[in-house]
């Protein structure tokens, strides 16, 4: 018999931390002397008396015990709950005259570091909106790398059981316990971001955009306090920083264990990092050269440009220095394409992740070689290690799903009226958790207020599924899935 009792203990004591944090926005308003500080009490009072209610309703004497169909049922509605929740600051603050769908949309897109806003004038928001803001995106990249450590091997989405075979291996185990990965993770996603917003202080800087920025760039969230993003502070040093630290949150963060762990060669072994850092140096150098000869950059300016771009859409960020739109067509083609491969699993990321597209090539490279010789056995590896069956079928059920999502939401955006490729660009920001995309409406000199209600809904749904590896959302959806 299914019981939610543990789902409903966990969200309670989840929104009762969330609940708390509002507290921090609430003491900044004060401080700044901003009078919607009591908005903030108020939505802490009432989040923590709904997670407090929840625990004390859900408690129970024996051991929690968290079986497989409960840890899918968790993850979706921990995130739409705390997203809901989450809401209720925009919605109670009346000078930001947010509707209720733009103030959920804010909240998800936030909670799922996806950094699409509907916020304008950012320049003139309260203090404790804008750190809520990023609060909110801080919150949602630690979530989501726990998760992807911690439960999404468990449930073998979309090839994630690869890494559990990894950390189950005695001879390269990191740490003992997931209760200990889970410490490790959080207190090295803290110190990095400390450091990050520091270094931001350091060179230029306001102590409060720094604190902000810190949070979103090492949650690639892309959340900004000002409209024109980071192009706003117009600083070498900034993008510098940012580049360095949105790069370190786009890898899998055990793995930068080991290089504090003097185990370089592991690190600098592994497939997806090779990978990843070959990405952002040729296309920084191709765009940079597209900039240079075509649109007559300055070198030092193409390259200081294409970097912070490049890195930003691989890394899902969405943060943005320049109007990319007004490159040309090849440099807009090569930022949708890093729009839908995303960065390194385990990280804070969204897209399909460079660890499955490297299966999927392995794959490929295997069927080609068969077709020269038929009788032939060839085994793709990942890592050294041999790709079973079972892998490969739960990629390729992974990949075509994330496909099929981005088609049938673009399908469902052009019956809004909304011209194809906005459509498409805004289904590919969405499902792999950008932010920005391309076009007049939805790219960096824009933002997603004029779309439709209802569409904006549709997106809510988007962000979340894709945050959450979609197969763990639309896994609810099968009437097998609730039979016993």
């Amino acid at each position: 018999m299914l019981s939610f009792r543990v789902t409903f203990y966990i969200i309670g004591i989840l929104l009762c931390g969330l609940g708390a944090s509002m507290l921090i926005p609430a003491m900044i308003d004060f401080i700044f002397d901003d009078h919607s500080w009591p908005i903030f009490i108020q939505s802490a009072i009432i989040t923590f008396l709904i997670g407090l209610s929840l625990v004390l309703a859900s408690k129970q004497n024996k051991k929690l015990v968290l079986e497989q169909r409960d840890a899918f049922i968790l993850t979706t509605l921990s995130w739409f709950v705390l997203g809901a929740l989450s809401a209720l600051p925009f919605i109670l603050l009346s000078t930001n005259s947010l509707t209720i769908t733009d103030a959920f949309f804010e909240a998800i897109s936030g909670l799922t570091t996806t950094g699409a806003t509907v916020i304008t004038g950012l320049n003139s928001t309260s203090k404790g909106i804008l750190l809520w803001r990023s609060m909110l995106q801080w919150f949602g990249g630690i979530g989501i790398i726990l998760i992807a450590m911690s439960i999404l091997p468990i449930l073998h989405i979309g090839g994630m059981q690869l890494f559990q075979s990894e950390s189950s291996d005695q001879s390269e185990k990191i740490l003992p316990k997931v209760s200990q990965v889970a410490s490790f993770i959080f207190g090295l996603y803290c110190s990095l971001t400390i450091l990050c917003g520091f270094l931001l202080w350091v060179v230029g800087m306001s102590p409060f955009n720094a604190l902000c920025h810190g949070l979103t760039t090492m949650a690639t969230g892309g959340f900004s306090t000002a409209d024109s993003s980071i192009a706003a502070f117009d600083n070498v040093w900034v993008e510098l920083i940012m580049v360095f630290f949105m790069s370190l949150s786009g890898m899998t963060f055990v793995l930068i264990r080991n290089v504090g762990g003097r185990k370089i060669s592991v690190f600098l072994q592994d497939p997806q990092v090779r990978l990843y850092f070959t990405i952002i140096i040729c296309l920084t150098f191709l765009v940079s050269a597209w900039q240079i000869f075509i649109n007559e950059e300055t070198p030092l300016q193409a390259a200081r440009d294409s970097l912070f771009q490049i890195t930003s859409f691989l890394t899902t960020s969405g943060f943005t220095s320049s109007n990319y739109m007004a490159w040309g067509s090849f440099p807009i083609l090569l930022i949708l394409f890093l729009s839908l491969s995303g960065s390194c699993t385990g990280s804070t990321s969204g897209g399909i992740k460079l660890f499955r597209i490297k299966i999927m090539w392995s794959l490929a490279v295997v069927q080609l070689k068969k077709l020269r010789r038929p009788h032939g056995v060839f085994i793709a590896h990942y890592n050294k290690r041999a790709l079973n069956e079972h892998l490969f079928i739960s990629v390729i059920g992974f990949v075509s799903l994330y496909i099929a999502s981005i088609v049938i939401l673009s399908i469902f955006l052009t019956f809004f009226n909304i011209d194809i490729v906005t459509s498409l660009s805004t289904a590919i920001s969405i499902i792999g958790n950008i932010g920005p995309g391309i076009g007049p409406i939805i790219g960096p000199e824009g933002n997603f207020s004029t779309l439709p209600d209802a569409a904006k809904w549709l997106l809510m749904f988007g962000m979340v599924a894709g945050r959450l590896e979609l197969l763990t959302v639309f896994a609810l959806f099968l009437p097998s899935f609730w039979k016993n």
